[in-house]
């Protein structure tokens, strides 16, 4: 209802009411000067409030309106070009032209309302039209990122940088690499250093594109023959959104679905290096060629998510490439919140994963490295090894894990218990191994918990992925000159933290251990850490590691004391 039209309609009621109310005086034979116009003021307001519920009544009737047609969209099936029936306009449901289709009766809610939709109004399709708005606008979310209005269309381009510095006190008798000679030696490296796009398109479709210049610092040196400095890559995929039964598919170059500390980003981790089982048994195939489902259930309680892949070759991890007759895995790993409160801020998460995987060439060599570390290649030095072994009849893995988060504290602990049903020392050809050793089993553990020195902040958790996510400080750190003399000052985020560690890589009959350099044992780890978040993208790392391994050669048990500082920053 237009203003003018409002306008004319109460100067007319104004007028009818004046002359019945003078009629009515007349009538009864009284004069009306005086009263007149108290008489015309209670009917105008009355006539003014009915004007106003008329107005509020139209609105909400063309609410309505809209709403219904929604929902005719939304039953109706969308007609094309050339389809037969009862159609409308191309691609518009017979519902949205008011003929009758086969569907079930629907209530007209317009009419329930107390009106009726006009003629000839132009329908609210409700229907969102991807790409027909393409203009993108840039923000700074963690990083520089484009989107369309209605992030049907996304792009961001980063990258992440750990450059770390390490120092070393080694007992004599231990010993660490290669050969008998080797020591673990002061000294830095880029421990990460990665340049990656990501993004969505048509709505449906994410993709990630990642490339890392320090792959070595991720990929277990034993036997590798790869020249240091070679650029490699490490998430190349992409993931095919909200699909009926699968959830989401992911295609490519990808995380196997296996353990907490392995599914949580490196950019988010708490310590410099995950745990030794992790280094010895999960980084030798720390991304692998496959295909990966994944959902979550229970208003995002629970996850679930299983893959097969192509886990068999040395060269796949590192550079996405590699050949081999059946050299394929599977994994599968589920999450639960059994308790999830205040956004967050209190949670307990459980979960566990199972994976199956045949060997490169039938053969493994499970080794881990210190948890500070310096170098590339073979300048960081395992500090336990078993040496190559044959398994022809491949390798599983059994992860539980458990986690909690309570305020400013927050702790975590997996197990990973990994057999191999048939071991041999040697190997004849292709179908032929020599120097049977039974089965071999090993395992290991590690507990960690955290503690944020700085009031209201805490760990973040993200129910997608079932896994740790971004720390977010509750005020950023910084020092900056002011004019009046006295800096300004911003604290950051501190977390105190301490882990036990575990593996044991003594198994066979015999042992199997090279014959030179780290032997076959058992490890055990003390780590001390402070982790200071200038922001959520930039953080100092400092980590304390005292080492003790029991080596089944005599006289080479011993330990070693470990210092690291890192600094991280991506975008």
């Amino acid at each position: 209802m237009s203003r003018g039209t409002c306008g004319g309609r109460s100067r007319q009621a104004r007028a009818i009411a004046m002359a019945a109310v003078l009629v009515a005086g007349s009538a009864a034979g009284q004069e009306v000067p005086g009263g007149a116009p108290a008489s015309v003021d209670k009917l105008l307001e009355r006539l003014e409030a009915l004007e106003k519920r008329d107005a509020e009544n139209a609105a909400l009737r063309e609410q309505v309106r809209v709403l219904q047609e929604r929902l005719e969209k939304l039953e109706g099936t969308p007609k094309l070009d050339g389809d037969d029936g009862d159609a409308g306009p191309a691609g518009v449901p017979p519902a949205a032209t008011g003929k009758p289709d086969d569907g079930p009766p629907r209530v007209d809610f317009a009419t329930v309302a107390g009106g009726s939709v006009e003629a000839g109004a132009e329908p609210d399709s409700g229907w969102t039209e991807v790409g027909k708005n393409l203009d993108m606008k840039a923000t700074w979310n963690n990083g520089v990122q484009f989107a369309t209005g209605d992030d049907a269309f996304r792009f961001h381009i980063g990258g992440r940088v750990d450059f770390d510095s390490a120092w070393f006190r080694q007992d004599s008798n231990l010993l660490v690499g290669d050969t008998d000679t080797d020591r673990l030696r002061d000294g830095g490296d880029f421990r990460r250093m990665r340049l990656r796009a990501d993004g969505r398109f048509w709505d449906n479709v994410d993709f990630v594109f990642e490339v890392n210049f320090a792959n070595f610092q991720d990929f277990s040196n034993a036997g590798q023959q790869v020249t240091i400095g070679s650029v490699g890559l490490t998430d190349v995929n992409v993931t095919f959104r909200d699909l009926p039964v699968l959830g989401n598919l992911k295609i490519g170059h990808l995380l196997p679905p296996i353990s907490l500390e392995h599914m949580t980003s490196s950019n988010y981790v708490y310590y410099m290096e995950r745990s030794p089982a992790f280094d010895a048994f999960i980084n030798r195939f720390d991304y692998a060629n496959g295909v990966n489902a994944f959902d979550t259930f229970l208003d995002d309680h629970a996850t679930l998510s299983a893959a097969f892949l192509r886990t068999g070759s040395r060269t796949v991890n590192p550079f996405g490439a590699g050949a081999g007759n059946g050299e394929y895995g599977g994994a599968i790993r589920a999450t639960y919140l059994p308790i999830y409160k205040d956004e967050g801020r209190r949670l307990v998460h459980l979960g566990v994963s199972f994976m199956r995987r045949a060997l490169d060439e039938d053969s493994t060599s499970p080794s881990d490295r210190s948890l500070v570390r310096s170098g590339a290649g073979r300048e960081i030095p395992n500090v336990m090894a078993t040496g190559r072994f044959f398994a022809p009849r491949g390798q599983y893995y059994i992860n539980p894990e458990i986690a909690a988060i309570f305020g400013r504290w927050s702790m975590s602990a997996e197990y990973l218990f990994t057999g191999l049903p048939e071991t041999y020392a040697r190997q004849l050809n292709r179908n032929v191994f020599l120097d049977p050793r039974g089965s071999a089993f090993f395992q290991g553990l590690y507990a960690e918990m955290g503690y944020f020195l700085t009031e209201g902040d805490h760990r973040r958790y993200n129910r997608k992925l079932g896994a740790f996510d971004r720390t977010v400080p509750l005020e950023n750190a910084w020092i900056m000159k002011t004019g009046r003399g006295r800096p300004s000052v911003g604290r950051g985020a501190v977390q105190a933290l301490a882990r036990y560690s575990f593996l044991d890589l003594v198994s066979g009959n015999p042992s199997l251990t090279p014959n030179a350099g780290a032997r076959a044992g058992i490890e055990h780890d003390m780590t001390l850490g402070l982790a200071w978040y200038l922001n959520s993208q930039a953080n100092i790392q400092l980590n304390y590691v005292r080492t003790y391994i029991n080596s089944v050669v005599r006289g080479a048990s011993g330990d070693f004391d470990a210092l690291g500082v890192r600094v991280h920053f991506d975008f």
